[in-house]
């Protein structure tokens, strides 16, 4: 009985191994921006990307601590790239990250405070 309690377990494991994504895109420098009517200060905050029960979600550190973690838009890519790509769009009116991932552009919108 333990014998097969210690298989289920290592399938378990190994299934959330496998099939779970985590991208760390790093330090990256943000302008001051507004999330859930909460004001950011500009600066740098380490990102990562990951994958939680299907959906993708950009989690912004400070100092080691979660600041806010951000669900990520999806969108089939057309035309594949390699690299991060930070940009402020729309009249700066939001920044945005971008990379590329399994025939996928993975993005990250933040509206700035003006």
């Amino acid at each position: 009985m333990k014998k097969i309690f210690i298989v289920i377990i290592t399938i378990l494991v190994l299934t959330f191994v496998l099939f779970s994504y985590e991208r760390n895109i790093g330090n990256v420098y943000f302008p001051s921006f507004v999330h859930k009517g909460q004001v950011y200060k500009a600066g740098i905050y380490k990102v990562k990307v990951n994958d939680e029960n299907g959906s993708y979600y950009f989690s912004l550190f400070k100092k080691g601590n979660l600041v806010l973690k951000e669900l990520a838009v999806l969108k089939p890519a057309k035309h594949p790239f390699k690299g991060i790509k930070k940009q402020v769009l729309k009249e700066k009116e939001y920044f945005r990250i971008k990379f590329y991932h399994d025939k996928n552009l993975v993005m990250g919108y933040f509206f700035l405070k003006h």
